[in-house]
C-alpha cells in the first residue's frame, strides 16, 4: 500500500532524506517499508512529475491487520550529507520518482 504523505521536502543539493518506519510499529506490528530503506534526493523536490509529493510504499509482515489512523506517524526520516566520486560520467537531468535513481 502506497501511501501519500503531503509532504514535500526541499534539501540541499547535496543531502538525500533516508526514511525508516518507526520502530515500534516495526517490533510491535511487524510493518516494512516495501522497497527497503526509501532514499530520497535532493531534487526530487523540482524535478518529480507529481511535484516532489512524498510517498512512502508499506507492507504489512505481520498476521494482524494493521491500521495506520490519518495524522499517526508510522515513519521517521534522517537527512544525510553525501559525496559523489568523479568518474568522469556527464550528469543527465532525470524525471524523480521511484526507479529513477541512476537513469
Amino acid at each position: 500500500m502506497c501511501i501519500p504523505t503531503g509532504i514535500r521536502c526541499k534539501m540541499m543539493d547535496n543531502y538525500v532524506m533516508i526514511i525508516f518506519p518507526r520502530s515500534s510499529l516495526g517490533i510491535k506490528k511487524n510493518m516494512r517499508i516495501a522497497n527497503t530503506i526509501p532514499v530520497i534526493d535532493s531534487d526530487y523536490y523540482m524535478n518529480s512529475e507529481n511535484e516532489g509529493h512524498i510517498f512512502i510504499c508499506i507492507k504489512n509482515c505481520g498476521e494482524e491487520t494493521l491500521e495506520l489512523s490519518g495524522g499517526e506517524a508510522f515513519t521517521q526520516a534522517v537527512f544525510v550529507e553525501y559525496g559523489v566520486a568523479d568518474n568522469g560520467d556527464i550528469e543527465t537531468e532525470r524525471n524523480g520518482g521511484i526507479g529513477s535513481t541512476g537513469k
